[in-house]
């Protein structure tokens, strides 16, 4: 690969590590219903499994946890 094409991938690759970086922060965080399948989502499925969690796995839970009370 020559250095042109590495300029082209690189906004791509940091964008790709941004995301999985800051996802799987938050799903450690928030630890919503169905932790592991959102964090094989966001490990597995390359730059749309993160997009996909904070579109989709962010919602509020239903009620209050038994940490909140």
């Amino acid at each position: 690969m020559d250095a042109q094409m590495w300029l082209l991938l690189a906004p791509l690759i940091l964008v790709q590590l941004g995301l999985l970086f800051f996802s799987l922060r938050d799903l450690l965080l928030r630890r919503p219903r169905g932790a592991l399948v959102w964090g094989l989502v966001i490990c597995l499925i390359s730059l749309i499994g993160p997009l996909l969690y904070w579109l989709f796995g962010r919602r509020e839970p239903d009620g209050p946890r038994d940490s909140d009370a």
